[in-house]
C-alpha cells in the first residue's frame, strides 16, 4: 500500500541519511532483497499529503487471519474533477518483489474511473503479474485473481 501512497523511506547509517523512494529500496534477489548496506536502517516513512488521493488495499489469503497474500494490489488515484489526474497500482506475492505496475496508471491517466479504464488497467496488471510457486494456487489462478483484484480495487475507488 506504502508503494501506491509514493512512500519514500530515510536511510540512516554510517554514510550519513538520505531519503529514498520506497520503489528504490528492494530489488529482485530472495537473498540480498534491500537496496541498503547491513549497517543501515530505516528511520522513518514518509507519505506525500495524502489528503488529495483516494486509496485502497486487497490481498486474496487462505485464511482469514494473518497469512501470507496468495495476490495483493494496493491503488491509488488522485481525481481533478472526474477525470484521474494520477495514478498509482502496485501488485504484491504475485512477483519477485512488490512492484508498481506502471501500465495500469497510465491506461488511468486522463480517463474517468468507468470500466473500460478499470480493465485495460486490470489487463496491465494480468500481464506484469509473475506469481512464484510459493504458496497454494496455481500460478494461473493467481495471475487470473490478481486481474479481478485489481478490478475490484480500481472500482472501490469511484467517487460516491
Amino acid at each position: 500500500a506504502l508503494l501506491a501512497l509514493g512512500a519514500t523511506v530515510r536511510i540512516e547509517g554510517e554514510g550519513g541519511a538520505r531519503d529514498v523512494p520506497l520503489t528504490d529500496l528492494y530489488r529482485e534477489d530472495g537473498i540480498r532483497f534491500l537496496t541498503i548496506g547491513r549497517d543501515d536502517v530505516v528511520a522513518s516513512v514518509s507519505l506525500p499529503d495524502p489528503t488529495a488521493w483516494t486509496s485502497t488495499y486487497m490481498k486474496a489469503r487462505e485464511r482469514g487471519s494473518f497469512d501470507f497474500p496468495l495476490v495483493g494490489i494496493a491503488a491509488a488515484v488522485r481525481l481533478e474533477g472526474d477525470i484521474i489526474a494520477e495514478a498509482r497500482v502496485a501488485i504484491t506475492a504475485v512477483a519477485s518483489r512488490a512492484t508498481i505496475v506502471e501500465g495500469a496508471a497510465s491506461a488511468l491517466v486522463g480517463s474517468r474511473l468507468d470500466d473500460a479504464a478499470i480493465g485495460a488497467a486490470a489487463d496491465a496488471v494480468h500481464k506484469v503479474a509473475r506469481p512464484m510457486d510459493n504458496t497454494a494456487g496455481t500460478i494461473s489462478q493467481r495471475k487470473r485473481t490478481a486481474r479481478v483484484f485489481a478490478e475490484r480495487a480500481l472500482a472501490s475507488l469511484r467517487p460516491r
